[in-house]
């Protein structure tokens, strides 16, 4: 079985997404033919992208990455397949691909 990582669904996970970017707001204004000034235009410009990062769950999830990609079975039969390995991985090994699986980082081809 081949696996991979989304990294968009990781992203997605770890960015805090109620964020409004900071605007510049520029209105021009006239004086009408009775001296009263009027709204001629108003333009929004939004001056960088906001985005912000949920640092806990950027760190519990690069950490069971890590825990994933760092495993190495110490009796790997090929034979058997994955599915003997990862039932006989250990507590960490299992809580993370879980997990991940869980969330739709780590996902099958």
């Amino acid at each position: 079985m081949d696996y991979y990582i989304d990294i968009d669904q990781f992203f997605e996970l770890i960015c805090v997404t109620d964020l409004q970017p900071p605007k510049e707001v520029t209105t021009e204004t006239a004086l009408d033919d009775t001296g009263v000034e009027e709204l001629i235009q108003t333009t929004t410009k939004v001056l960088y992208p906001s985005i912000e990062i949920n640092a806990p769950k950027y760190e519990v999830l690069t950490s069971m990455i890590e825990t994933v990609m760092n495993y190495s079975p110490d009796d790997e039969d090929s034979a058997l397949g994955f599915e003997h390995t990862k039932d006989n991985a250990g507590f960490a090994f299992n809580l993370s691909f879980n997990t991940l699986e869980y969330y739709a980082i780590l996902k099958q081809k």
